[in-house]
């Protein structure tokens, strides 16, 4: 691939960052994330597996504990659900105003540990209440969870250069998809021996992906997609 490497160099001072005007080949995507980005790359993909398992996963059959633990009516659970997702879409949007404030890398390890955390709790807490007060600490759970799955995308476009982008935040989506595949069948098996097991563990997958963006999430307030690809 022909390249021609430029400067950008504005006259206040600013750091000059190289901006690469050559044609990608198709391939190149997978090549520059795997040799160039591979803690960025292992981060999204661990980002996306975490947050498709309470996303998905634990979603998928918390109708289930309605109907089964409960005994909600199967009519009435659709109602119950909309007050728990609205309070995951409340979620998104106080944690996302909070993303360009704050920063990405505090903003994405405080929704995970802090879903996870509530998660614990409800597990720990859940024979021991009411349907009432089901519902309103798994909304607690969902606002924070919800905010999770919703600003990692901010974060892993910024860390990859447009020829590599699509490639990284591509790869990191399809593995994170394993979490909504695998987590079902693993909460389900969990489902029988009690609804501790479901949140604890659940809880735990969140912290997972939170301790990874402490350790390997970079941060990337305020850059240019051409210096934030380029920090690494």
């Amino acid at each position: 691939m022909e390249e021609k490497k430029g400067k950008l160099s504005p006259a206040n001072g600013t750091v000059k960052v190289p901006v690469d005007y050559g044609r990608p080949q198709a391939s190149e995507g997978f090549s520059v994330i795997f040799k160039k980005y591979k803690k960025r790359i292992a981060l999204s993909w661990i980002l996306n597996f975490t947050e498709t398992w309470p996303y998905y996963a634990a979603f998928s059959i918390i109708p289930l504990i309605f109907t089964n633990i409960y005994f909600i009516k199967s009519k009435d659970t659709g109602l119950i659900l909309s007050a728990v997702l609205g309070a995951g879409v409340l979620g998104v949007f106080v944690w996302a105003y909070l993303l360009d404030i704050i920063g990405r890398r505090p903003v994405i390890m405080l929704t995970y540990i802090l879903a996870g955390i509530v998660a614990i709790i409800l597990g720990a807490l859940v024979h021991s209440i009411d349907f009432i007060a089901f519902i309103a600490i798994l909304s607690i759970m969902y606002f924070f969870t919800y905010a999770a799955a919703a600003l990692l995308y901010p974060q892993i476009g910024e860390m990859f250069p447009t020829r590599a982008r699509g490639s990284g935040v591509g790869t990191a989506i399809g593995f994170g998809r394993l979490g909504g595949i695998i987590g079902p069948f693993v909460l389900l098996a969990l489902l029988s021996h009690g609804l501790f097991y479901v949140f604890v563990s659940t809880g735990i997958v969140l912290i997972i992906g939170g301790i990874a963006e402490v350790i390997l999430g970079p941060e990337l307030k305020k850059e240019s997609l051409e210096k934030a690809s380029n920090d690494y």
